[in-house]
């Protein structure tokens, strides 16, 4: 389990006005009619309808043929120049340890981690050190408000403090906040602009080889991945990942889950992989265009590694 057995164990976009567009299409028959939404849902402004319904149209293509490979249930949400747009699964379930990148950014801006931490926390995925940052914080609902405030000034909307409150006795209840995917991939979208992340940014592109699969695969993606077995939910497993890749045109944000049918990790790593490589065709092919609302600041244009040495970002 991603958060119970140590280090392998486990802004808003501001808009005049909002539209939920449904964008017809027909789910995989596997998929529990009572999970998910049918269709992608797309939060967008009030222009660019026409490229939105293209790239969901591309997503769902990416997302159908997953599912049908490989058998389960998979999500994607992508935050673009026109709004975020979501097909499959919408991630509302438990972050695991993705929720480790905003807890670690609130310490480094409450300055009561250390790199090392925050470092270990997010590239190892170490159970340990995230909990010693959550406590730093305060833990509890005092952790909770300083990770909620975050994620509500950064287009990253979680509900925390409600998971503390149900697992009252827990110290550390952080691996079952949930976490959507449009949330995660809006949340994203801004993460290079938000004061205080270099370390974890820097961090998120420096995951350990064995946690590489998925977003990993994307030259440049700076991600973070959760996962584990599920007792007591929908599903017998989850894997879920969000990342923000650096553009011309700004960062895009992206998150992905994948809920296998087998309830086997190598399932869901193929799964995500398939995702990603979707995701990376699409954003070659322009399909997918990040929005400008957060350019990456040249103090993170270094942070790309070739042959271990330092490549300057376009």
């Amino acid at each position: 389990m991603d958060w119970a057995g140590g280090r392998r164990a486990f802004g808003a976009l501001t808009m005049t006005a909002l539209a939920a567009v449904t964008v017809a299409g027909c789910s995989p028959s596997q998929r529990p009619a009572d999970s998910v939404a049918i269709g992608a849902t797309v939060t967008m402004a009030p222009t660019g309808e026409r490229e939105v319904r293209e790239a969901a149209e591309v997503l769902e293509d990416v997302l159908d043929a997953v599912e049908a490979e490989h058998g389960g249930v998979a999500g994607i949400s992508v935050a673009t120049e026109h709004g975020i747009i979501n097909v499959g699964s919408d991630g509302r379930s438990r972050a695991w340890s993705t929720i480790k990148v905003p807890i670690a950014i609130a310490a480094m801006q409450q300055k009561v981690g250390t790199e090392s931490m925050v470092r270990a926390a997010i590239s190892e995925s170490s159970n340990e050190d995230a909990a010693a940052l959550w406590a730093a914080l305060g833990g509890g609902a005092e952790a909770a408000a300083s990770v909620d405030s975050l994620l509500w000034r950064y287009n990253g909307v979680a509900h925390t403090r409600p998971t503390v409150d149900e697992y009252p006795d827990e110290p550390t209840p952080i691996g079952w906040i949930p976490w959507t995917l449009n949330g995660q991939a809006g949340f994203a979208s801004r993460l290079a602009c938000i004061p205080a992340v270099d370390v974890v940014w820097d961090a998120m592109g420096e995951i350990v080889p064995w946690q590489q699969s998925g977003l990993g695969r994307i030259s440049g993606m700076h991600f973070k991945g959760g996962w584990s077995q599920e007792e007591d939910g929908l599903y017998s497993y989850t894997y879920r990942q969000f990342g923000a890749l650096p553009t011309d045109d700004g960062v895009l944000g992206v998150a992905i889950i994948a809920h296998p049918e087998d309830g086997r990790r190598g399932t869901a790593e193929r799964m995500l992989d398939d995702l990603a490589d979707g995701i990376s065709r699409s954003v070659e092919d322009g399909s997918l265009v990040a929005s400008d609302h957060c350019v990456l600041p040249d103090s993170l244009k270094t942070t790309e590694t070739e042959g271990g040495e330092p490549v300057d970002l376009p």
